[in-house]
């Protein structure tokens, strides 16, 4: 019996151990609604709310203020077993109304007692009458039970150019000052608009501290206009840096100042773990 409880007391600190890696593993990279709908593929696309978690250089491109909303969840498991719930939401305050555009976001994620938080700013300008360039400083804490704190300070610098009304471009680099070597990457991304009823989107890129083969990414994505004023977004993307696959889905609803999005995404490891994850936002415009 002595010999039994001291087999079972050798295991705790083993399980402990597990489960913080659990809970670590379920924190997801920070991202807004219509980026879940596109599976994160949006690089290269003219988007204001996504300044401080994308690219920070097509905020330039607007002439309005918003403020962006988001609640959203996601569930972990391995072989039909849980592993975690997270819960997520986040406020981006931006303006363009003036030669130089900003943007400010909070985010945080929560999962058991490990709290993740992202705050960031961005601002960008046009540096030709089509093409923008942005930069963004962020600030990332993560809080585990055990009162450890992890501060990462990174910057990202983004380009976006518009070859036409229906064909732009852009580029992103992620932290190039190696705070984080992991995610340190470069990913370039496209966007074709045929006569303003479908929307296709490209993603490519890799970690430039590390094998291209070993961290290739690419992300892709349609969207559909529905009506005149409803979007549906479907999207695909395959990480070989963190060995994900998976797949994003939305709609969108979009008035002059009023856009509500709803989203689903669904990605899946090498090592069999699944994530679902839920996201609705609202963002007005004045």
């Amino acid at each position: 019996m002595t010999n039994f409880t001291l087999r079972h007391l050798k295991i705790i600190p083993i399980l402990f151990l597990f489960s913080q890696s659990i809970s670590l593993a379920s924190i997801r990279d920070f991202e807004t609604t219509r980026l879940k709908s596109t599976a994160g593929a949006g690089v290269g696309s003219i988007l204001m709310d996504e300044a401080t978690i994308l690219n920070p250089a097509p905020i330039a491109f607007y002439n309005v203020g918003s403020i962006y909303l988001n609640k959203g969840s996601s569930t972990a498991t391995s072989e039909n077993t849980p592993l975690g719930e997270t819960d997520h939401m986040g406020v981006i305050v931006s303006d363009s109304k003036g030669a130089t555009a900003g943007s400010l976001s909070y985010q945080i994620q929560k999962v058991g007692e490990t709290k993740k938080t992202l705050m960031a700013a961005a601002m960008s300008r046009l540096i030709k009458e089509k093409s923008a360039m942005g930069v963004s400083l962020r600030k990332t804490t993560e809080e585990t039970s055990g009162n450890e704190t992890l501060n990462v300070l990174q910057t990202i610098v983004g380009v976006t150019h518009a070859v036409n009304q229906e064909f732009t471009i852009g580029f992103v680099v992620v932290d190039p000052l190696k705070q984080n070597i992991d995610d340190s990457k470069g990913t370039f991304g496209m966007q074709y608009v045929f006569k303003d009823f479908i929307s296709v989107m490209l993603d490519a890129g890799a970690n430039y501290y590390k094998g291209l083969g070993e961290t290739f990414l690419y992300k892709s994505a349609i969207q559909f206009k529905l009506l005149d004023d409803f979007y549906a977004r479907f999207g695909y993307f395959r990480d070989r840096g963190t060995e994900e696959t998976g797949t994003g889905a939305g709609l969108g609803w979009v008035q002059p100042r009023l856009v509500l999005e709803a989203a689903l995404k669904n990605s899946e490891d090498k090592q069999g773990k699944e994530v679902s994850e839920t996201s609705f936002s609202l963002s007005y415009r004045f």
